[in-house]
């Protein structure tokens, strides 16, 4: 007996217990977790994603460590029981010679059904063993037999502190595992994991063709094979007959010889009739199911082959996690739809036309449309475009998808259906592209003069309302509130949504001239529309004119729930992809920064930037550009953030958004300043006449209040010059206070003590300081002291040796963030010399008289003008003049906010 299973032993093929030669394949990373912590890990892919070289990899990297290791290669002949144990037992033999001959011998007792004396024998290896080994047992899909599911299921759970079980398969283990799994002692490494990733392709035609390639034609190549290493390999044989990287890349398809071979030969030839067909008639669609299958191939088995054909991992990639939709691999499609019955007798156009009646009936209707225009059917296209349109512009936003449908159409089509023309323009108009919308406009508006046209009144309707969108998002404010107030006053008994898109400019037109009340009022009556009229898109935009009102009047602490709440709501109705979604993260991430809540509003503009900068408003567009400059110069990488603003305001000239590049131009000649570079940033002020008039079609008020403080600015870093501005200066503080934009008089005031301190008044530093930190505690300004530097951080330092911080009354948290922010030491508890603390408090205060002390005290007990001109035998005139001059002192706007002040500050209780 000895020498028959010496001679069985010798008829083992010995290569099959060694893991397969590596030779010039690309080191692959292992995986994120060492497979040690695991009693089983399943190494599952389709052919062709390097199982092997990956499971080979391992080997050599456990091996190398000291541990002890076995390699199985299966094929189809080990499926049975006996000729399965000679090779498991001859790879063991590593760990014990003897085994080989214990099982062959039990095999020749007969009793070869029984498997419970080997496994008492692999259980004596492994007592023997001692160590903790490696078992890797590849092409595992190979085994269908029962017997042999079970021993290595029950191998795999002998005792994971002595050996661990590395499987390759391209299916799944047949046998369960949810124990593992709940033990942790599961791992799986699929398809995901062991494509290549782009820098890996780049390793692979390195060392194919020294070809130098540009990174978007590698990109190009990892896009076109999804990373699948066997198209990589494959499409480098074509290196061969072409030197050329473009000609490498258009030769990556599923007609490639090389790919048809070894498509053929590793992936099809195990498919039957049956399942072509199928296949066959699936790949005709982006994604699909076994209902649709069913519907196409009237074959009531579909959704089995289906379930079948995804076990088998037939490049087949599913699409969600219930298994319900899957789609092929971009190769494997283009092979299947190039297979000649499809072109036979329009049998493909035949499916395209089924698979879009079913997608219509299935609620997919975005599928629909476009499977029945590339079917051919243009009529019943257009049908499907004209009764979809309102819900896909005016509900959902998705003006590419409507554009894309309508591009597709005949021009006769699109002539006999002005609506589609009228729903063109809209996502036209909301995509920047304003000539072409206004012609399409012109040509309506002739379709409307005849009197056959029954829908007249409400195309100009619809017709007029466009052109306030196209102002609207222009930018230009001044014709935008014109057309629109014009639009309520004309049509008020039209439906919600053109209603509410109407009050959505005007309120934007509002927004622009800072009056926010009125803004407020129309964007109320968009909210309160009945909920059958509600559009979550034109929601979103009433919401981002909402939140910039709310963040141009400083009022970050009511802005900044309410944008969150309306981006929830955005992502939530119209997608996380969604503009309108992607505006409200940008616009959240300028008040963010100001918090200096630095990581989100990071995280939020790397998110949105590419949105934003694709349709964004041009607030939207100001936040983005601002924004990402401003973390660039945080992070020290100035002229990155200097190419930012450059580009922001090249992006505002080619929008027409002069308001975006002059504020852009604004930044940067601001950063030139704080860097140093005062001769640059005079330069960027005389090329674009930041200082000069003017020009039409720009508010002389806005470019005013833009220039001012730059000039002021340039007076400081050059320290002459300085009394002028400051009288500018002082004219815009109180328009601010005024028009109470809060934010925009703590911006003032600071650059007020910047100017003060280079005049060398550091007492009316400290007080014009004191009155910013004082308004910008109440809203959470952080980053707008942090910004201005060194000069700041001396004058705060300075406060806190006299103990003045302390009698501001200023919330804690606010104040140690800018502590922190500027690395000072600060405990709120220490207090200095109370004489010094009164001195300063003083000069904060300025010289209030006695007459403006009796007023303010009695104001804190609630007197109106009358009772205080009455009590003080001064006329009510007069008491206004008092507090108009305590309101400059204390550069507040009202009786409430002087008490508030005057409370902290310790002049009344």
């Amino acid at each position: 007996k000895v020498c028959n299973a010496m001679s069985d032993v010798d008829y083992l093929i010995e290569t099959k217990m060694l893991p397969p030669s590596i030779g010039h394949a690309i080191t692959r990373r292992l995986a994120g977790e060492p497979v040690n912590n695991y009693g089983l890990t399943l190494v599952c892919a389709p052919a062709g994603y390097g199982k092997s070289v990956y499971m080979s990899q391992l080997y050599g990297h456990y091996s190398s460590n000291g541990n002890q290791c076995v390699w199985l290669s299966l094929d189809s002949e080990d499926n049975e029981l006996s000729r399965f144990l000679r090779y498991l037992s001859k790879a063991l033999e590593t760990i014990d010679q003897e085994l080989t001959f214990k099982v062959l011998a039990h095999l020749e007792s007969g009793d070869v059904n029984s498997t419970e004396t080997l496994k008492q024998l692999i259980l004596e290896v492994l007592a023997t063993c001692g160590d903790l080994f490696y078992l890797f047992i590849d092409d595992f899909h190979y085994i269908s037999e029962s017997e042999i599911h079970e021993l290595v299921r029950w191998i795999c759970h002998i005792d994971s502190t002595r050996i661990r079980v590395i499987i390759g398969s391209r299916e799944k283990v047949p046998f369960t595992t949810s124990d593992l799994k709940l033990r942790r002692e599961y791992k799986e490494i699929g398809s995901d994991r062991l494509k290549f990733t782009l820098e890996e392709v780049a390793t692979v035609l390195s060392h194919s063709q020294p070809l130098d390639m540009r990174p978007d034609q590698l990109e190009a190549v990892w896009s076109k094979t999804e990373g699948w290493p066997a198209a990589v390999q494959l499409a480098t044989l074509s290196l061969d007959e072409t030197l050329n990287s473009d000609t490498l890349i258009e030769s990556i398809s599923g007609c490639n010889s090389n790919l048809v071979e070894y498509l053929t030969s590793y992936i099809l030839t195990q498919l039957n009739g049956q399942q072509r067909k199928i296949m066959v008639a699936a790949a005709q669609f982006d994604r699909f199911c076994g209902d649709l299958c069913e519907h196409l191939t009237g074959d009531e088995q579909a959704a089995a082959v289906i379930d079948t054909l995804v076990e088998c991992n037939l490049l087949i990639v599913s699409l969600d996690r219930v298994g319900k939709w899957y789609r092929f691999h971009s190769l494997l499609t283009e092979y299947l739809l190039a297979r000649p019955e499809l072109s036979k007798n329009g049998y493909g156009v035949e499916l395209l036309a089924k698979g879009a009646l079913w997608f219509k009936d299935n609620n997919h209707l975005d599928e629909g449309i476009q499977y029945t225009l590339q079917a051919g059917n243009y009529e019943l296209a257009a049908q499907w475009i004209a009764n979809y349109a309102k819900t896909v512009v005016q509900h959902r936003g998705e003006h590419s998808n409507l554009l894309s449908w309508i591009s597709k159409l005949p021009l006769t089509i699109i002539d006999a259906r002005p609506k589609l023309r009228v729903f063109r323009a809209w996502s036209l108009a909301f995509t920047h592209r304003y000539k072409e919308a206004l012609l399409d406009l012109e040509i309506v508006q002739a379709s409307t003069l005849t009197a056959t046209n029954p829908d007249s009144e409400q195309l100009n309707c619809s017709l007029e309302l466009i052109r306030c969108v196209i102002w609207w998002l222009q930018d230009k404010a001044h014709e935008a509130k014109q057309a629109s107030e014009h639009w309520l006053n004309n049509w008020q008994g039209m439906g919600g949504f053109q209603a509410a898109t109407a009050h959505t400019i005007f309120a934007y037109a509002c927004k622009c001239t800072s009056n926010f009340a009125l803004c407020a009022q129309h964007i109320n009556a968009c909210e309160h529309l009945p909920s059958t009229d509600q559009s979550a898109y034109i929601n979103a935009w009433s919401s981002i004119i909402m939140t910039i009102s709310l963040a141009k009047q400083g009022r970050h602490s009511e802005a900044i729930p309410y944008c969150e709440q309306a981006r929830q709501d955005a992502t939530k109705n119209l997608g996380s992809r969604a503009h309108v979604s992607n505006m409200l993260s940008a616009l959240l991430a300028a008040m963010l920064y100001e918090r200096n809540d630095l990581t989100r509003a990071s995280t939020l503009i790397e998110e949105s930037f590419y949105y934003v900068k694709e349709q964004g408003s041009a607030d939207s567009l100001l936040a983005a550009y601002l924004v990402k400059a401003r973390l660039k110069m945080i992070a020290g990488q100035s002229e990155e953030g200097l190419v930012v603003l450059r580009e922001g305001q090249s992006l505002g000239l080619a929008r027409d958004f002069p308001r975006v590049a002059l504020t852009l131009l604004a930044e940067e000649v601001l950063y030139s300043l704080r860097l140093g570079r005062v001769e640059s940033a005079r330069n960027l002020i005389e090329q674009h006449g930041l200082f000069e008039q003017p020009s039409e079609g720009v508010g002389a008020r806005w470019v005013s209040a833009l220039s001012d403080p730059l000039r002021l600015r340039v007076f400081i870093c050059e320290g002459s010059q300085l009394d002028a501005p400051l009288s500018l200066l002082s004219s815009s503080i109180h328009r601010a206070r005024s028009l109470g934009q809060r934010r925009r008089v703590v911006e003032l005031l600071i650059l007020k003590v910047l100017a003060l301190v280079k005049k060398g008044e550091q007492g009316e530093s400290l007080r014009a300081l004191s009155n910013a930190l004082i308004k910008a505690s109440e809203q959470g300004y952080v980053r707008i002291f942090l910004d201005e530097g060194e000069h700041i951080k001396q004058l705060l330092i300075e406060m806190v040796k006299r103990g003045a911080l302390a009698r501001l009354g200023i919330d804690p948290q606010f104040l140690a963030a800018i502590m922190t922010g500027f690395a000072i030491e600060y405990n709120a508890a220490n207090k200095a010399d109370d004489a010094e603390s009164e001195e300063l408090c003083q000069l904060l205060l300025e010289k209030i008289t006695d007459k403006e002390l009796s007023i303010l005290k009695l104001l804190a007990e609630g007197m109106s003008n009358k009772a205080l001109a009455s009590t003080l035998f001064i006329t009510e005139g007069t008491v206004k003049w008092h507090l108009h001059n305590i309101y400059t002192k204390f550069d507040v706007r009202n009786r409430s906010e002087a008490i508030s002040i005057a409370r902290k500050l310790a002049i009344v209780c």
